[in-house]
């Protein structure tokens, strides 16, 4: 039986080698998306294996396949690119702070 736990530990593993690969400017995906593609196939061929998981594999393999899986990631959750959520959530950190200064919280 798959465990969470194991996906999680295979995942980071082929991240690592990912990172390896990647330049300053681009960051590779491939290993990642050859885990996930091998995972949504055998979820395919072997549900049983997989019934207690609750892993969107085509999903994640839709996601990682574009040209920027973060963006991709970030535009289904938020609506928003990974650079516009960090944009936005710097100015609500920077209205947070504004408004701790004069309103201190006792």
């Amino acid at each position: 039986m798959i465990t969470k736990e194991m996906m999680f530990k295979e995942f980071y593993e082929e991240k690592e080698k990912d990172l390896k690969l990647s330049t300053d400017k681009k960051e590779v995906f491939t290993n990642r998306l050859k885990y996930l593609q091998e995972h949504a196939v055998a979820k395919k061929n072997n549900p049983s294996l997989y019934s207690h998981l609750d892993v969107k594999f085509d999903k994640l393999v839709e996601m990682y396949s574009s040209e920027s899986p973060i963006d991709s990631f970030y535009l289904k959750v938020f609506g928003k690119t990974y650079n516009e959520y960090l944009y936005q959530k710097q100015i609500e950190d920077n209205e947070n702070e504004a408004e701790e200064k004069y309103y201190p919280i006792n």
